[in-house]
């Protein structure tokens, strides 16, 4: 986990990366940015203040983008809770056990979301609610997702190898992608240099 700049616009932005998954049978998530806010009425934090979108591997292989703003803070003590607002798209494509594959993840000022893989489009869906939060906490996590109870929890491990993570405040193009995609596999490096992650 490592802290994010406050000009990594929510609406508009980019995520690329080299995957390869070793389990399928659960949520993973690989990337998130900020934090899910928890219901712990006893926490110094203002739950309130949290927001974020992950980029998750389903159960079934597809890859998932989900985008969560926080809301409006009801009512107190025991009754503590806080609303949100979830939006979901997912990829066409299904990973596949031990494949590496490049998936580029994309959302524009239209707030449209896009699934690349392997430098080609995917899928393509309609525009979700944008959201820009002024509380995001500016956290990047990868292999991972970051909640609050109080404390910070990391859950949703990610049980595979993930490599060439690069992050753009823009929506960035097919040809880019294409390009950034073709010359990243020719430097793909082995096995033996990566970081594995296990739960």
């Amino acid at each position: 986990q490592v802290d994010a700049s406050p000009a990594f616009d929510l609406n508009t932005y980019s995520v690329m990366f080299w995957v390869k998954a070793y389990q399928l049978n659960r949520k993973q998530a690989i990337f998130a940015h900020g934090e899910s806010f928890g219901d712990d009425a006893n926490s110094d934090d203002d739950n309130t203040d949290k927001a974020q979108y992950i980029i998750f591997m389903k159960e079934d292989g597809h890859i998932q983008h989900w985008s969560e703003s926080a809301g409006e803070d009801q009512g107190s003590g025991n009754a503590h809770r806080v609303t949100a607002t979830d939006f979901y798209s997912s990829s066409d494509f299904q990973l596949r056990l031990n494949d590496w594959v490049h998936v580029s993840v994309t959302r524009g000022e239209d707030n449209a979301v896009m699934f690349y893989v392997n430098g080609e489009l995917d899928s393509h869906h309609n525009p979700e609610a944008g959201f820009n939060d002024p509380h995001i906490q500016h956290i990047l996590t990868f292999g991972a997702r970051t909640n609050w109870h109080g404390r910070p929890v990391y859950q949703d491990w990610f049980a595979g190898m993930i490599d060439d993570i690069r992050l753009f405040s823009v929506e960035v193009g097919l040809a880019t992608i294409g390009g950034i995609y073709m010359n990243s596999a020719k430097v793909m490096c082995d096995d033996s240099a990566l970081m594995e992650l296990t739960n």
